[in-house]
């Protein structure tokens, strides 16, 4: 069980991201083939693409940071020593997590004020569209705390490699 639960952790964002796209191509064919073939465009189609779409974006912020792969102007970094780079990482990766908190708190608050909010279309809660945000900023919080912490092991293992 332990493991099961490591693996879906482990591949959280991939899975949910890649399974928000398969959904999202699905409702643009479906609508496509709606429009043309029967003149008949669905009322929630375009309203759900739009959503799923969003939850697609805020779903991909935690993979980015598990695999590293966010955008870093790393001009003036890349003439640091490796230690330099590991501690320079950390600081960032901690005014990251900040920002991301200050978020989660507003992200809340807007999806209790959205959330008696119906969807124009789909008629169901708007805070639940926009709950995304505080949620993924949360499972971003903790893939850079584990960034951290590999950064630390990092710097204690050069230290006592010198």
């Amino acid at each position: 069980m332990k493991k099961v639960l490591k693996r879906i952790w482990d591949h959280l964002e991939e899975g949910v991201t890649i399974t928000l796209f398969i959904i999202l191509m699905l409702d643009v064919s479906v609508q496509i083939i709606s429009r043309v073939f029967f003149r008949s465009p669905l009322i929630f189609s375009e309203e759900l693409a739009r959503f799923l779409y969003i939850w697609i974006i805020f779903s991909g912020i935690g993979w980015v940071y598990k695999t590293r792969s966010n955008i870093a102007l790393d001009l003036v970094v890349n003439y640091f020593s490796k230690k330099q780079k590991c501690i320079f990482d950390i600081v960032s990766n901690v005014v990251t997590i900040i920002a991301f908190a200050i978020m989660i708190y507003w992200g809340i608050q807007f999806v209790e004020f959205q959330w008696i909010n119906p969807a124009p279309a789909m008629r169901f809660s708007m805070g639940i569209v926009y709950s995304i945000a505080p949620v993924s900023m949360a499972v971003a919080i903790i893939r850079i705390v584990q960034l951290i912490i590999q950064d630390f092991k990092t710097l204690i293992q050069q230290k006592g490699g010198e």
